[in-house]
């Protein structure tokens, strides 16, 4: 356990307990995901040909249309932004 507790949020919580690791990867999982069978296994396959990997956002398959709707992600392809330096 560490203890992440002098700043409030999950960002500050992943940095403190990512500062802290001493593997060759980290995978973040929060408690509203859902992952498929397999997924830690396939996560690490692909961690091992590149540096960065992400999943995609499926905001309808968990939350009320009209809760996807006010977020404006109702047409999304399950990538939340174009990212500015990330391919």
């Amino acid at each position: 356990m560490i203890d992440a507790s002098d700043k409030k949020g999950a960002a500050h919580a992943r940095n403190v307990g990512a500062s802290v690791t001493k593997g060759e990867a980290l995978a973040f999982c929060d408690a509203d995901d859902e992952v498929a069978p397999g997924w830690v296994a396939a996560m690490g396959e692909v961690l091992s040909k590149y540096d960065f990997i992400a999943g995609r956002n499926q905001h309808w398959k968990l939350n009320e249309f009209w809760l996807v709707k006010s977020y404006r992600v109702e047409n999304g392809n399950g990538i939340a932004f174009e990212h500015p330096y990330l391919p």
